[in-house]
């Protein structure tokens, strides 16, 4: 498989990942978290505090109060009697989600020695959000079922912690949790002709019967899924206190969920839109990504199979032995003069005119020895700087070998380029330097005509 081939295939599968990326979308529903069967995405079930044989009964060992669990949610409901001994009472869960609601079996027992009041406090990640109470009906024992006795809508979207605390209270106090629903969001992919509802909704309004329930009760207002009196205020309450009065107030009538539903739908039409735009650009993107990936690819192709020569020079420094590798492992060979350079007829003493002599020699001499040594200064230095040169295309095609590739059949041939390139950079090195050396030997400095023996290479 080649690298281009291999790096096509790559690409097109980001595409893919990006494309159904970007085609999903978020909806909000709500979820059950029941007191028994716990959540009913996790199957986590809620916590009870404390761990007291005899403290939290079910529906089933429910003792004197006993609510019929037909009428409970799932058939199933929790309760506790608040001793002021136990310290706290209290139903702990987890939800991820932005709305949590809370329902409980309301009773109203007219004995004496029945405890029927319900007081507590609603905290989110350790905070004091709510506060509940109810003080039982003596004239009109009953019992109210799935009541709404909390709910809380603004919370930032993530994970939170919910719990029902009873504490700090002089007297018994009676609990019975039947569930909590929480608001959350889930990943859909694009809505069909007819989409399903992502909210469940209510449009009951809750009215005044016969069956009256006194409350107090902190947060917004919400459904109810029979027809009761109720107050409930949009201000923070205190915590439990044992002072604490309890005012009634006709019940509101707004179901918590119809806003849920409309956001809902736009959010998720939006998203879709919004989808299907950000995939149409992603690939877009990815396939100019791709032309010129395979065009850069092409282009270093070209470059490894006609490296960079490595010079050798020759005694006089006139010309070298121009080696270069190609990526098929062939090795080729050919001169290189430096024909820019001029060529310098270098004199030595010996052969200096007899007519010279005296204070004229002399002068003529050093004229001749300065010219020498200028011409063979620049001679190195051009060297040197075209050395320079090719030792920088050497590190850069070894730069471009090095690589990975996803292609396993030119593994072999590639190590062999790099292992050749590297050779060449070394032997490249090492000629720098001795080149470097020659600036301050007598040759470069024009007082031989001998070069020096590192020269002939």
């Amino acid at each position: 498989m080649s690298p281009a081939y291999a790096l096509t295939l790559s690409m097109i599968w980001s595409i893919l990942l990006l494309l159904n990326t970007a085609n999903a979308a978020t909806r909000l529903v709500n979820r059950t978290i029941d007191d028994k069967h716990g959540d009913e995405k996790s199957g986590t079930a809620p916590t009870y505090f404390p761990l007291l044989p005899g403290v939290w009964a079910d529906q089933d060992h429910n003792g004197r109060i006993a609510p019929d669990p037909v009428h409970a949610f799932q058939n199933t409901f929790i309760a506790a009697t608040y001793h002021p001994e136990y310290g706290h009472t209290s139903v702990t869960f987890d939800f991820i989600g932005s709305a949590i609601y809370v329902f409980f079996t309301i009773v109203d027992d007219a004995r004496v020695e029945i405890t029927s009041k319900t007081e507590c406090n609603f905290t989110v990640d350790g905070n004091i959000v709510g506060y509940y109470n109810h003080d039982p009906d003596l004239k009109n024992p009953a019992f109210h079922y799935q009541q709404l006795v909390f709910q809380k809508d603004d919370l930032s979207p993530g994970h939170h912690t919910f719990s029902i605390v009873t504490s700090d209270v002089p007297y018994h106090v009676y609990i019975n949790f039947d569930y909590a629903m929480y608001t959350t969001e889930e990943i859909v992919g694009p809505p069909s002709a007819n989409p399903l509802l992502p909210v469940s909704t209510s449009n009951a309004k809750i009215t005044s019967t016969s069956t009256s329930l006194s409350t107090t009760s902190s947060g917004s207002t919400g459904p109810s899924s029979i027809s009761i009196t109720t107050s409930i205020s949009n201000s923070g309450s205190p915590p439990i206190s044992a002072t604490q009065s309890t005012p009634t107030v006709d019940g509101p009538t707004s179901s918590p969920f119809n806003s849920s539903l409309a956001s809902s739908s736009g959010m998720n039409n939006a998203s879709f839109i919004g989808g299907i735009v950000g995939g149409s650009v992603s690939f877009v993107v990815v396939i100019v990504l791709l032309v010129w990936v395979l065009l850069w690819k092409r282009s270093r192709r070209h470059r490894v199979e006609d490296l960079p020569p490595h010079y050798t020079a020759d005694t006089n420094g006139m010309s070298w032995t121009v080696q270069s590798s190609s990526s098929k492992g062939t090795t080729e060979s050919r001169m290189a003069p430096f024909a820019a350079l001029p060529r310098v007829n270098f004199f030595s003493k010996r052969n200096m005119p007899a007519e010279h002599d005296g204070e004229s020699s002399d002068v003529l001499q050093e004229t001749v020895q300065e010219e020498v040594r200028s011409q063979r200064q620049h001679q190195l230095t051009e060297r040197l700087r075209i050395m320079m040169e090719e030792m920088q295309v050497l590190q850069d095609d070894l730069q471009v070998e090095s690589v990975p590739l996803n292609s396993s059949e030119e593994q072999g041939n590639i190590s062999d380029s790099s292992l050749l390139l590297r050779a060449q950079i070394v032997n490249m090195e090492r000629q720098i330097t001795q080149l470097r050396q020659l600036f301050q030997s007598s040759w470069a400095m024009g007082l031989t005509d001998d070069p020096p023996p590192e020269y002939t290479l």
